[in-house]
């Protein structure tokens, strides 16, 4: 039979009315996983280029498949009949969070076949798929039309072969080899146009970005010479017909089959949406308990009102409306669509995330009314765990045993769109995040809750809210470091909403010399030791340890820093030979208590012309090494708490020292015998200093972050510089330490 051409027309009102058929199609065939926002961009995108008329077949595994005991027995198809199991044979898995984070159809010595493919209607054709064959040097094939070239007038296939691409259509005696390189283990969007009427070699092929132009011929004929249509006959999946050379732990993700050989232009659309639409997830998975977008996995009813919200994350935590309403909302957030719920959703499953153990939990939408985003566990029982806001504060909410508001941040719009970040380390005590507000760690740590369902837009003791939700992630871990930056940057970017600190598009760039920062940039190695700390600046002065396996990254402060325990640090390195006539340092730091002399940063090759700055258990400022210090008396106690440290550090003139802490000015003098002015050296060292004549004097403490002028700061820059790190670092501008 022919499939008729004109039954889905190119009006703009199609791409709705097909992807509806669909979805609705699968719901009533028992079929799972489709993600509707996916179809109905696939259907758009079909309108788009005029090819709807022109699709033969095609599945993909975001298109819905039916699964019994724990294999894919159908695979349906977008338009043209359904992919479904091979007799005999075993079917594919669905892994949900499989290639790149997304659904995966996984083959491993397992085939789907389309019983009856009807290309006779047509001499050219286009093939886009998506597949990779993972275990090497073995022959897989990815598709083939017509299983045994010596009964049927053409076909066509792909498959890879001794590392090569093969593509191919049997209508002459010649197979062609794309021959490119080494494609085994790689993952292919390839699109191919053909000619059934002309040979193989004349296959155009389009593979990532590249485009196929050398190939080969096969050496032993196929006995026919024939050309012209293809008879109806069977199209296989991850294999070839009878289950022979199959994909070895490969995937085929999609594959489409048109009856039009595209343009060049529509064929680039293809592969591109292809390649966009399976991009990596920028969240990390592990310890993701739950994950729900609003553009995906959302079912709804007739009346428009929501029936089910698919976890994304593979655990189960799918949502249902116990009261209240949920529907699409009327309003978008950075053109993506937004879930009203104005009640409560609660998980089919509960909360495996109990008793006093670390979480996450990102929020990105906008609080309508109410109180409360996201809540897990018991009412009025002391043994809730709440996302909530009271005041225009943002905070975690411990209901009862005396834990209340465990972390608040302080008058924020809280009606806004916004990202919202709730963080509990298990330990110490919670943190949230407005935006690109940092709140100020908070505590007590008792957060004993039980194994309920969670629930969105009510919490047990403030009751229900009105909340749109474009996105949630909840983990049973405490995400820190470059993970919480890379989910904050992934949703920030998505809701188009300000989720990094200002400080870090506001650091001036004049005469910067060095900026360093624990939350970026920082590599390590496979035992997570630190093995470079990338300056940030244009000049590329990485820090490298003295060596291997001695620091680390730590939680602190509800942020990433780097941890120094007092022994080796950073290697010294030098700064324009010309040395300036002050240096400007910018220091965010903590002294681990009852540790002292010691230095977080240091100038010098030797004490003879060192400026450093010194903490001891009296006194923090500058030091020149002839028992002088230029600074504050009192202050190695004020160290023991997250700290902002500004100094300007000048050439042969220690009384010009300045200091700043947490951006208040201070009041520095000599504290130990006379202040000896010294030169200023262009070596530059962040862990303290090591001098053969003086010895060492290794920082014992956390730096989070360290920005280096050679030049003094305007007034405006450096007001500006500590009002952003003192927010990004959720610190107080506390008062100096007493001088008398």
């Amino acid at each position: 039979m022919r499939y008729q051409t004109t039954y889905y027309s190119n009006h703009p009102s199609a791409p709705l009315t097909l992807a509806q058929t669909h979805l609705a199609r699968v719901a009533a065939a028992g079929g799972q996983f489709a993600d509707a926002s996916y179809v109905r961009a696939a259907v758009e995108l079909l309108r788009r280029w005029n090819l709807l008329p022109h699709v033969v077949h095609w599945s993909d595994a975001r298109f819905g498949v039916v699964v019994e005991q724990g294999q894919v027995t159908r695979q349906f198809s977008l338009r043209g009949p359904d992919a479904v199991t091979t007799p005999g044979v075993a079917g594919p898995r669905y892994v949900a969070q499989g290639y790149n984070g997304h659904p995966e159809i996984r083959y491993d010595q397992a085939s789907l076949q389309v019983p009856l493919l009807d290309l006779s209607h047509t001499n050219q054709y286009t093939t886009l798929w998506l597949g990779q064959q993972r275990t090497r040097d073995t022959i897989g094939f990815f598709y083939e039309l017509s299983r045994d070239y010596n009964q049927s007038a053409g076909g066509m296939t792909a498959l890879i072969e001794n590392n090569q691409l093969e593509v191919a259509h049997h209508t002459t005696d010649f197979v062609v080899i794309r021959d490119a390189g080494s494609y085994q283990q790689q993952p292919l969007y390839v699109v191919t146009r053909g000619d059934f009427t002309r040979s193989s070699e004349e296959i155009n092929v389009r593979m990532n970005e590249q485009e196929l132009t050398e190939y080969s011929y096969g050496t032993t004929p196929y006995n026919r010479d024939t050309t012209g249509p293809l008879r109806p006959d069977v199209l296989y999946l991850g294999a070839r017909g009878g289950n022979q050379f199959p994909l070895r732990n490969g995937l085929l993700n999609s594959l489409l089959i048109l009856d039009v050989a595209v343009s060049d232009e529509a064929r680039g659309a293809l592969q591109q949406f292809l390649r966009q639409q399976y991009t990596p997830v920028l969240v990390p998975q592990n310890g993701l308990q739950a994950w729900f977008q609003a553009e995906r996995g959302a079912q709804f009813n007739q009346a428009g009102q929501l029936t089910s919200w698919t976890d994304q994350s593979g655990n189960g935590m799918d949502l249902t409306p116990t009261d209240g309403s949920a529907v699409l909302s009327a309003e978008q957030l950075n053109a993506h669509p937004m879930i009203r719920v104005s009640g409560r959703l609660a998980s089919t499953k509960l909360c495996r995330i109990t008793g006093n153990s670390a979480r996450s939990v990102y929020f990105l939408g906008r609080l309508v009314e109410g109180n409360v985003v996201l809540s897990w566990g018991e009412a009025n029982t002391g043994r809730l765990f709440e996302c909530a806001q009271e005041g225009n504060s943002p905070f975690i909410h411990a209901y009862g045993e005396g834990m209340d508001n465990l972390n608040t941040l302080g008058s924020q719009p809280v009606l806004a769109p916004a990202l919202w970040t709730w963080r509990y380390d298990g330990e110490a005590g919670g943190y949230s995040e407005f935006n690109d507000q940092v709140g100020a760690k908070g505590g007590p740590p008792y957060m004993n809750t039980p194994g309920t369902p969670l629930f969105l837009a009510w919490g047990g003791y403030y009751g229900p809210s009105v909340v749109d939700f474009l996105e949630v992630l909840v983990y049973d871990r405490f995400v820190t470091g470059p993970e919480h930056e890379q989910i904050r940057a992934y949703l920030g970017a998505k809701g188009a909403v300000p989720v990094r600190s200002a400080a870090d598009g506001a650091v001036p760039s004049q005469q910067l010399q060095g900026w360093w920062r624990a939350d970026t940039g920082v590599e390590v190695d496979a035992d997570g030791f630190i093995t470079q700390w990338t300056d940030q600046s244009v000049h590329a002065r990485h820090l490298m340890p003295e060596a291997a396996g001695i620091l680390n990254l730590d939680v602190w402060a509800g942020r990433t820093a780097i941890r120094f325990t007092g022994g080796p640090a950073f290697l010294p390195f030098a700064l324009p030979e010309l040395a300036p006539a002050v240096y400007t340092v910018l220091l965010v730091l903590q002294k681990q208590a009852g540790q002292d002399n010691m230095m977080p940063i240091a100038f010098g090759r030797s004490s003879e012309e060192a400026n450093d700055l010194w903490a001891n258990y009296n006194c923090f400022g500058l030091n020149n090494f002839n028992d002088n210090i230029y600074g504050l008396r009192n202050a190695s106690d004020f160290l023991h708490q997250p700290i902002l440290v500004t100094a300007e550090l000048y050439h042969q003139d220690s009384s010009s020292f300045r200091l700043w802490l947490n951006g208040q000015p201070q009041q520095v003098a000599p504290v130990i015998n006379t202040t000896v002015d010294r030169p200023l050296s262009p070596v530059f060292r962040v862990g303290g200093s090591v001098f053969l004549n003086s010895g060492s004097y290794l920082w014992n403490g956390w730096i989070a972050e360290v920005i280096l002028y050679d030049r003094t700061l305007e007034q405006v820059e450096r007001d500006e510089l500590h009002a952003n790190l003192l927010i990004k670092y959720g610190i107080s501008g506390a008062t100096a330490p007493s001088q008398s």
